[in-house]
């Protein structure tokens, strides 16, 4: 039986959602302002500032050149009483132009040394909040989703006839939550469909490359993006993994390993690897022309909308069409959820 929630007050649901949405705009223009001021100052070490001190340097020699050569030609000069007149002055000019010399060639050795080390510090920083660059990415409309399908299947169940209705609070499963009606509605598997569904889910894991295949993959080059004509995961269809499927943390050097061919649609199977990894690749069709191989990170920042797919377990499969998501199976080969 599913998992059920007694709903007292619909209005605090809704001002949860609307806190969350303020929370997940907030955060993101945080993460946008941060990474702007990094790019700022990357930059303003590399130009402006280099560029700077390196011509301080410049005048502060012809500075202390001057000075010098003040002090020698005094230390020369004679008065009309044959005396050697005070160079005190000369001297204090020359000491101050070595000391402001000093101080612009050290702001430069500063300045190199922080452009040396600046990008460790940024890959630091970015690797500390990538965690939450995914949910806001990717967790936030997703938990948008789900709360708006809920309040959907919430208003209709308010509005539905009193007979229809029981006298206790609304129970939302966390299986139908938000489904509604329409194509995307879930249905639970049927004793006819047992039989059917084993055996769709022995085909798909037959679809699933060997080890030797995929260790065989290519690595996708940088600058170049690899072909994926698995369709856009939609926020409700996002919401649907995040309720049935188990949350790992995300890994960006993780390998995703991609099969291209030539023929757009058809049904694709995305799957985590039991040794680790992702596969995505097409079940129907012609066979693939090659394989590709990715890391996870550089695939989420093309495709955001497959980051909680990737949070799925081991041996967790998906079914997707040209029209979104079909069937979800968990690592037994139970489906967990297929659209109607």
């Amino acid at each position: 039986m599913a998992e059920g929630a007694k709903v007292h007050d619909i209005d605090a649901i809704k001002r949860f959602r609307a806190y969350l949405a303020k929370v997940g705009e907030v955060a993101g223009l945080a993460l946008g302002d941060a990474e702007s001021d990094i790019n700022r100052t990357m930059t303003w070490l590399e130009t402006e500032q280099s560029t700077y001190w390196s011509g301080q340097i410049r005048k502060r020699q012809e500075v202390l050149k001057r000075a010098q050569q003040a002090l020698r030609d005094k230390q020369l000069y004679k008065d009309a009483s044959g005396s050697q007149p005070s160079v005190v002055e000369e001297q204090k000019a020359v000491l101050k132009a070595k000391n402001s010399l000093l101080e612009a060639e050290q702001k430069l050795a500063n300045t190199k040394a922080w452009i040396r080390r600046l990008p460790k510090e940024i890959s630091l920083y970015r690797g500390g909040v990538q965690p939450l660059g995914n949910t806001v990415a990717a967790g936030m409309p997703a938990a948008l989703a789900h709360l708006t399908n809920a309040l959907e299947s919430l208003d209709r169940y308010v509005a539905s006839p009193v007979e229809a209705q029981s006298a206790a609070p609304a129970v939302i499963g966390l299986e139908s939550a938000g489904t509604g009606g329409g194509p995307d509605m879930a249905r639970s598997p049927t004793p006819a469909d047992e039989g059917k569904t084993e055996n769709e889910a022995a085909v798909l894991r037959r679809a699933i490359p060997t080890g030797d295949i995929l260790s065989q993959a290519v690595p996708v080059e940088p600058g170049h993006n690899v072909v994926l004509s698995l369709p856009v995961f939609s926020g409700v269809e996002r919401a649907r993994m995040v309720t049935v499927g188990l949350s790992l943390e995300l890994q960006p050097d993780e390998p995703v390993t991609i099969a291209e061919n030539d023929t757009p649609g058809g049904q694709w199977l995305l799957t985590r690897l039991s040794q680790g990894g992702v596969y995505i690749g097409p079940v129907d069709g012609p066979a693939p022309i090659r394989y590709r191989m990715v890391p996870l990170g550089r695939l989420l920042a093309m495709r955001s909308d497959l980051a909680e797919a990737m949070a799925l377990g081991a041996g967790f499969m998906l079914l997707v069409g040209p029209q979104g998501l079909l069937r979800i199976f968990n690592q037994r080969d139970v489906r967990l959820w297929s659209r109607a």
